[in-house]
């Protein structure tokens, strides 16, 4: 699950959660901030992260702006 809360801070970033692991990626670099998720969904988060960064810095500006999300798949 990616989640956007609104007014986060600065830099940009996003938070990928997988059962009770959670863990924050900075948008622009994808380099993990926070938490810890396991190697393989790591792999997948960073995979899904990767082709999808102009949509998550995207969705970092609607939440910032406290507009409505587009979905990302």
């Amino acid at each position: 699950m990616i989640r956007y809360p609104p007014r986060e801070h600065n830099p940009p970033h996003f938070h990928a959660q997988y059962g009770d692991d959670e863990a924050s990626y900075g948008i622009n670099d994808l380099q993990r901030t926070a938490g810890k998720l396991g190697r393989a969904q790591e792999r997948m988060v960073l995979e899904w992260a990767e082709e999808h960064q102009g949509a998550l810095m995207t969705g970092w500006h609607q939440a910032q702006a406290l507009e409505p999300l587009d979905w990302i798949d």
